[in-house]
C-alpha cells in the first residue's frame, strides 16, 4: 500500500502527516509545485519516492527506517530538502536518477556495508548540496556518484564541490528511538514534557548551518 499516492497534480500541500509501516509511505508522480511536511517511516521500500516531476519542496520532514531508500527522486527537476532528517534507511539516505536537487541545512545519515547517504545513479543528476550534516557509519560511504564511492566527506568535498561547509558529526539526538530530536545540549534544551534538560554532552550542530 501507498500513504498517498499523487499523481497528475498541481499546487498540492501535504503537511503534519504520518506514514508508517506501508509499501511507500509518499508517491509524487507527474506533478509538479508540490510541498511536503511529513513523517515516513518502516515502509517496506521506499519513505518519499518523486518521479517524473518538478518544483517539488521536501521540508521539515523526516523519513528513517524504510527497507529501500529515505528519499527517491527519479527524472525531476528542482527538488529542495531543506530542513529535514533522513536516517536509518536501507540501501541510502537519497538516491537521485536524471534529476536535479538541492540539500540544505539538513541531517541526513547512513549506516552500514553498502549504504550511502548519497546515491547518485548517473554523471548527469545534478545535486547542490551544503549546509549539512553528512554522516556516515559502520562503514557506510557518504556517496556513490554513477558506481564510484566516495567514503569520507573529504573525498566527497574534493572530488564535487558538495558540501564545503557541511559537517560530519553524531547529531547527537536526545531519543532518537521516542522520535525526540532535540539535539543534546549542556546548556539546556527543551524536555518533550516541559521543562529543561541538562546534558554531558552537547551536539557539535548547535549553533551552525
Amino acid at each position: 500500500s501507498i500513504g498517498v499516492d499523487i499523481a497528475n497534480a498541481r499546487h498540492v500541500v501535504l503537511s503534519n502527516l504520518v506514514f508508517v509501516g506501508g509499501h511507500t509511505g509518499i508517491r509524487v508522480s507527474m506533478s509538479s509545485n508540490v510541498i511536503l511536511s511529513v513523517r515516513t517511516a518502516n515502509n517496506a521500500t521506499n519513505g518519499i519516492d518523486i518521479r517524473q516531476s518538478q518544483a517539488v519542496q521536501i521540508i521539515r520532514s523526516v523519513s528513517e527506517g524504510q527497507s529501500g531508500y529515505g528519499l527517491v527522486v527519479g527524472q525531476t527537476s528542482q527538488v529542495m530538502i531543506a530542513h529535514s532528517l533522513v536516517q536509518s534507511n536501507g540501501l541510502a539516505a537519497l538516491a537521485i536518477d536524471s534529476s536535479t536537487a538541492r540539500v540544505s541545512n539538513s541531517i541526513l545519515l547512513a549506516s552500514g556495508v553498502g549504504n550511502y547517504v548519497y546515491r547518485i545513479a548517473d554523471a548527469a543528476s545534478m545535486l547542490s548540496a551544503n549546509y549539512n550534516d553528512v554522516y556516515a557509519t559502520e562503514n557506510a560511504s557518504v556517496a556513490n556518484r554513477a558506481g564510484i564511492a566516495f567514503k569520507y566527506l573529504y573525498d566527497w568535498q574534493t572530488a564535487t564541490t558538495n558540501d564545503l561547509s557541511s559537517l560530519s558529526h553524531n547529531p547527537q539526538f536526545a531519543d532518537s528511538s521516542a522520535q525526540d530530536y532535540h539535539l543534546r545540549s549542556q546548556a539546556g534544551r527543551s524536555a518533550p514534557g516541559g521543562g529543561i534538560v541538562t546534558d554531558l554532552v552537547s551536539s557539535a550542530l548547535i549553533d551552525t548551518g
